[in-house]
């Protein structure tokens, strides 16, 4: 079967729509499938675990750290943040566009692979064009280029590790980097869930990508040789972040992993900060990932 574009197909959907005596819940269902064929399309071209620490601070933009080494041995928290930005922090086309052109490089010089497995663990020193077998190759090149345009917007972000919205988990700065990220940052990483939650309106999926990328993260601390026992929350070092990360975050993501994880909550209050509310402790805890 000939593989067509989502402009295609859409296109296509609406000629029917337009001379076909189709209810208007049988063409939503169609383009629901068409949406549904094109994220995992996309899925097959983006990153799974993305490493940059290797970054120069000087070639970060906006200054967000100190530029002094810390000890790792200082690092025996985890605080979690949520960006506040709803979808995420996204990208526009005038920061993607360019990345066309990389792609379009690597694929002159040979350096292309159909193995979406590649992403994992990828990092910007080594560079491909994933084109997995039957995804529209227009589509993989753009997907593509908006990944990795959102990957270099986070270069400027302070924290240590990043959920992206697209399932991807940033590995952003080194942990001997103390970043500004929480206003309590001599012994603490910082790791950004780049989404916002209402509260109950985290769907299950999302929170147990989330709960996966907590795992990595802790495995990673740990295995860098920090001694990680603590979590907390942004909003008990920030008056102005009283809802970061959020009741769905806390209760779906990092209070179910917490015992596994052997990870105790640190409820000391920083600066301007303040306990936690009573709701995040009072919503239920969903299980924790098997």
């Amino acid at each position: 079967m000939a593989h067509h574009s989502f402009t295609q197909r859409l296109t296509r959907a609406l000629r029917n729509f337009a001379t076909a005596p189709q209810t208007a819940g049988e063409l939503l269902a169609q383009l629901s499938g068409w949406v549904a064929q094109l994220e995992a399309e996309a899925a097959a071209v983006t990153p799974h675990d993305f490493g940059q620490t290797e970054v120069p601070l000087s070639e970060r933009g906006k200054r967000k750290w100190y530029r002094t080494p810390r000890d790792i041995q200082d690092v025996d928290t985890l605080m979690v943040h949520t960006s506040g930005v709803d979808g995420g922090f996204g990208v526009r086309p005038y920061q993607w566009k360019s990345w066309l052109g990389v792609w379009d490089d690597l694929v002159r010089q040979g350096r292309t692979t159909t193995d979406p497995g590649w992403w994992k663990d990828a990092s910007r020193g080594q560079l491909m064009a994933v084109v997995p077998e039957g995804v529209d190759p227009a589509v993989a090149r753009l997907e593509w280029a908006k990944s990795l345009a959102l990957l270099t917007r986070y270069l400027g972000v302070p924290y240590h590790y990043i959920s992206a919205p697209n399932s991807v988990l940033v590995r952003n700065h080194r942990l001997t980097v103390t970043t500004w990220h929480g206003h309590q940052n001599r012994n603490t990483a910082g790791w950004g869930i780049d989404d916002v939650w209402d509260p109950g309106e985290m769907p299950e999926a999302k929170a147990l990508d989330y709960r996966r990328d907590f795992h990595e993260i802790v495995a990673d601390m740990r295995a860098q040789g920090a001694p990680l026992v603590k979590v907390k929350a942004h909003a008990q070092t920030s008056r102005q972040r009283g809802r970061d990360p959020g009741e769905d975050i806390w209760a779906k993501v990092v209070r179910p992993e917490m015992d596994r994880l052997e990870l105790v909550f640190d409820s000391t209050i920083y600066g301007s900060g303040r306990p936690l509310r009573s709701s995040w402790w009072a919503a239920p805890v969903w299980p924790a990932q098997g």
